[in-house]
């Protein structure tokens, strides 16, 4: 199976920064809806009662918020190519302090009733889809395409035998 990874990566270098934040936002605004409708689906065993769709619903809205609230944050500045595990480590703690924000409103103001497991399973769920993506993204980016010569001719100037031993 062909894939136009050519194309993909030359979509990727070359798109400016305000649309790489408005691509990045976009997708996360497919995984977090995902990820929400997982965790219920994966708590109650693929069949979700009735009385579950309202907070289903409210949970969803309520994860959206963590959009805005990624770019004020500072989780769309980084480049896809450069991310790394203290991007990873800022996105991790950022996704966890607004599903901790999510669960105390909740408790607190007793909006809908909802089992505390899915909390657990979206936390794991959109957390691991969102940082998988932006590696999967850098690992594309980083990765050799065949048929294109990736080296570069270097001169060694005065190395001596050390110098034989790198060429």
């Amino acid at each position: 199976m062909y894939f136009p990874y050519r194309l993909l990566k030359q979509f990727l270098f070359h798109i400016p920064p305000r649309f790489r934040q408005v691509v990045k936002m976009v997708i996360d605004a497919c995984i977090i809806p995902v990820s929400c409708l997982l965790a219920f689906w994966l708590r109650f065993e693929w069949v979700i009662e009735s009385q579950y769709y309202t907070g289903m619903m409210l949970f969803i809205l309520q994860a959206m918020i963590s959009i805005p609230l990624f770019l004020l944050l500072g989780a769309y500045s980084e480049m896809w190519v450069y991310w790394s595990f203290r991007d990873l480590k800022r996105l991790i703690l950022i996704h966890t302090g607004i599903v901790a924000i999510i669960f105390l409103t909740n408790s607190l103001l007793h909006l809908y009733q909802m089992p505390r497991s899915i909390y657990i399973l979206y936390w794991m769920l959109a957390g691991g889809f969102l940082s998988s993506f932006r590696m999967a993204a850098r690992l594309l980016m980083m990765a050799p395409i065949e048929g294109e010569n990736h080296r570069k001719r270097v001169l060694i100037l005065g190395a001596g035998e050390s110098g034989e031993m790198l060429a």
